[in-house]
């Protein structure tokens, strides 16, 4: 707009404070993905989350179905299936006990149970994944937008604005219908 009204000073000043703000915008973006990739690549090499995962998607019907065996390697089943920290937290345990008394670790492996880590619900999990999506799509959308705005802006120094009088009525009164000024 700057350009083709003129390069008017005004227009100049909001123009550079708008490339400013775009710079700042990509370098905070950038280095939330950078921190983003960090963290992958750093804490969970050492705290082993797992990943998005089926385990437990059958474990009501278990042992009678495939994939019964949980990522601790014992069989799934509902009363032994746990959040991702509560299971974490009570493996942690179960194997600090093993440290500090290595001679009674057959006992501490029958009465210091962590369960497993699972998928409680399957049907959750896919209306979860779902409604990110959907929050989602509306940045994904905006994007869009925002290149076909990019590809659709004319990049020639000519002039693009366009004041076109009403055809219907005089210039005046379409100004006193519709309350608009000399710059609507």
């Amino acid at each position: 707009i700057a350009r083709s009204a003129g390069w008017p000073k005004n227009m100049c000043v909001l123009m550079i404070r708008c490339y400013m703000f775009l710079i700042v915008n990509y370098m905070a973006q950038g280095a939330l993905l950078y921190f983003i990739a960090k963290e992958e690549l750093v804490w969970n090499s050492f705290g082993g989350q797992m990943y998005l995962c089926d385990f437990g998607r059958d474990s009501g019907q278990c042992p009678d179905v495939p994939d019964c065996m949980g990522p601790g390697g014992t069989a799934l089943s509902p009363p032994r299936i746990y959040s991702w920290d509560l299971w974490a937290m009570r493996t942690y345990v179960r194997d600090s006990l093993k440290v500090l008394f290595p001679d009674r670790a057959d006992d501490i492996n029958k009465f210091a149970d962590p369960g497993e880590y699972g998928l409680e619900s399957y049907y959750c999990r896919l209306l979860c994944c779902f409604l990110f999506t959907v929050t989602v799509m509306s940045d994904l959308m905006g994007s869009i937008n925002m290149v076909k705005v990019f590809i659709d802006t004319p990049n020639k120094a000519e002039c693009w604005v366009d004041y076109e009088e009403p055809t219907w009525a005089d210039k005046e009164h379409a100004k006193a219908i519709h309350g608009w000024t000399e710059l609507d």
